[in-house]
């Protein structure tokens, strides 16, 4: 039997969200594969993770809190031996253009590749700026988001 590593996504949109508490659909969007990846701000963390999900002697557990976050039970909503893998990705917003930068694996991506990056995570590209760039996140100074994305299916877009 082989070990699990587990990851969870969000049910609702949080607190600091402009959608907070409206559901994210996250769990059937991934089931119905489109919401290919998620992205979380621990590269080293999740580097490790890839090279024991390699090892095949794991598997990655895709959770959901089925109802507040951190004080209900966790379900999971899907499983994957096969294809896990993980890019490092810098985001930096601009306020004064209300724009994102994205940088995946040393290679910018372009703005109709970053609104195919917020698709693929699940989100409009309002919902996925919103999502990493409220002012209540703890970003760098100059705005920066630095992490990882977590990948579900064999698509990277360090290969596009």
């Amino acid at each position: 039997m082989r070990k699990k590593i587990n990851i969870v996504v969000a049910k609702a949109f949080p607190k600091v969200h402009r959608r907070a508490g409206e559901p994210t659909h996250f769990a059937s969007k991934i089931v119905n594969g489109e919401k290919i990846h998620t992205i979380r701000g621990n590269y080293d963390l999740w580097a490790v993770n890839a090279e024991k999900m390699q090892s095949g002697r794991y598997v990655l557990s895709v959770h959901q809190w089925s109802g507040i976050p951190y004080r209900s039970k966790q379900r999971e909503i899907f499983n994957t031996e096969e294809h896990i893998g993980v890019e490092h990705v810098t985001m930096r917003y601009t306020d004064k253009t209300d724009s994102i930068e994205v940088t995946i694996e040393d290679r910018c991506l372009s703005q109709a590749e970053i609104e195919t990056l917020a698709q693929n995570d699940g989100t409009e590209i309002e919902d996925f700026k919103d999502w990493f760039f409220q002012k209540q996140r703890k970003l760098h100074e100059d705005g920066t988001f630095n992490g990882v994305i977590v990948h579900f299916t064999p698509f990277r877009y360090s290969e596009s």
